[in-house]
């Protein structure tokens, strides 16, 4: 992936302007309590035995890889630490990767039959796409079946109209998605809300919007089953719009820290 370009998370979009007599636009905040958990070890995350090398991530045969049994157990034990830090909160909403990884991790995690919470499939925070087969989703159509418990987001094409053999997402293909999922998510009622993504979709969140939540030196790696807490923080200028009429907002990220065992 090409170098990260320069931070300006928490700017708003657009630009506004104000004169003597005129009131300054009114601001109202909407928070919400996330959980950003990356899925457990899947089948192209074990290293082969005698070499030590992780599988090819070219080989077909690796396309939307499924967890491990040690990946299920992460899984559980995420959501254990997650119901912890909670105490008696609910879960509102559990929004998972399309990757067969994130979906299973959700549901070991999260057992539909333990809490309320809608779950929720969204593309935006699915891995960087492009070149590994293991971040190649299946299908719509065996997907859905596969996963009754999920709300399909209903942009999501029946293939994987993303994914490329030869070209895989920049950082800032990858920012954009971030920035265009936060800002669905502060359109959403929920107030509880878990992401069960990928590595590199994590690392780039936090290093967009809060470095400091990887390490003194903001280098630290997001691990398999890693769960980080934080507050998501929507200010939305309710006397303004951009110019598709779409109500302007500031997307923050505060209080992000990595939730130990």
């Amino acid at each position: 992936m090409e170098k990260e370009p320069t931070n300006t998370a928490g700017k708003t979009k657009g630009t506004g302007r104000s004169h003597h007599g005129i009131s300054l636009p009114r601001k109202r905040e909407k928070r919400k309590l996330i959980y950003m958990i990356r899925h457990g070890v899947a089948v192209h995350n074990i290293p082969d035995a005698a070499t030590g090398k992780l599988p090819d991530q070219a080989d077909v045969r690796l396309t939307d890889t499924p967890l491990v049994p040690y990946g299920e157990q992460q899984a559980q034990l995420a959501g254990k630490k997650v119901r912890h830090d909670l105490k008696q909160r609910r879960i509102d909403m559990v929004v998972s990767s399309p990757l067969t990884r994130c979906l299973q991790t959700s549901l070991f995690a999260f057992p539909p039959g333990q809490n309320e919470a809608l779950y929720y499939c969204h593309e935006g925070v699915r891995e960087a796409y492009g070149m590994h087969y293991p971040d190649k989703r299946h299908s719509l159509s065996s997907l859905c079946p596969l996963f009754p418990t999920f709300k399909f987001d209903s942009t999501m094409s029946e293939n994987d109209d993303c994914w490329k053999p030869d070209k895989r997402e920049s950082w800032n293909d990858v920012i954009e998605r971030v920035d265009d999922f936060f800002h669905w998510l502060s359109t959403r009622p929920e107030k509880v809300v878990v992401i069960i993504s990928h590595g590199i979709w994590i690392e780039t969140v936090l290093r967009w919007f809060c470095p400091s939540a990887l390490g003194s030196d903001g280098k630290r790696r997001v691990y398999n089953a890693d769960v980080y807490r934080g507050e998501f923080v929507a200010s939305l200028e309710a006397d303004q719009a951009d110019a598709n009429g779409a109500t302007r907002r500031t997307i923050q990220l505060q209080n992000v820290i990595l939730l130990e065992e």
